[in-house]
């Protein structure tokens, strides 16, 4: 008997182990467009471990205009989906651009469903505080 259980322990740790969901590997994105003002990357990494999803993300959004910027207002969704994520600023950095995280936003699994990233900019610039307002959809770069 001991040694049928011996043999059978084995066996069922190698059936378990054999049929777990495994981790897929890490998938490393970039997207990325420009306007006539505005220069967009979104940037990261996805996994997917047994049950969880992890996505870790960076947007940088870079100004291209000339004129001084008073506020802005950056909209990032995507296609199809009712979830929006905005980010505000008064002024920009001396590199002229604003860089947010998004971690698990869901960039990656919507892109794989057809889905685009969109951004919409709404700013205001110059001395007589001129609104403008710029819409793009983000590409995957390869």
């Amino acid at each position: 008997m001991n040694l049928k259980l011996s043999l059978l322990i084995p066996l069922i740790v190698f059936l378990l182990t054999g049929c777990a969901p495994k981790n897929e590997p890490t998938k490393e994105f970039t997207f990325k467009n420009e306007s006539e003002n505005w220069e967009a990357t979104i940037s990261g990494t996805y996994s997917r471990g047994n049950s969880d999803i992890f996505e870790e993300t960076t947007g940088i959004f870079t100004y291209k205009g000339e004129k001084d910027i008073r506020s802005i207002d950056i909209l990032t969704y995507t296609s199809g989906t009712e979830f929006m994520r905005g980010t505000e600023a008064n002024e920009l950095s001396t590199e002229q651009s604003i860089e947010t995280s998004f971690d698990n936003f869901g960039f990656w699994e919507d892109y794989e469903e057809g889905k685009k990233i969109i951004l919409e900019f709404e700013w205001r610039e110059g001395d007589r505080n001129t609104k403008r307002k710029e819409k793009m959809a983000l590409e995957l770069m390869e």
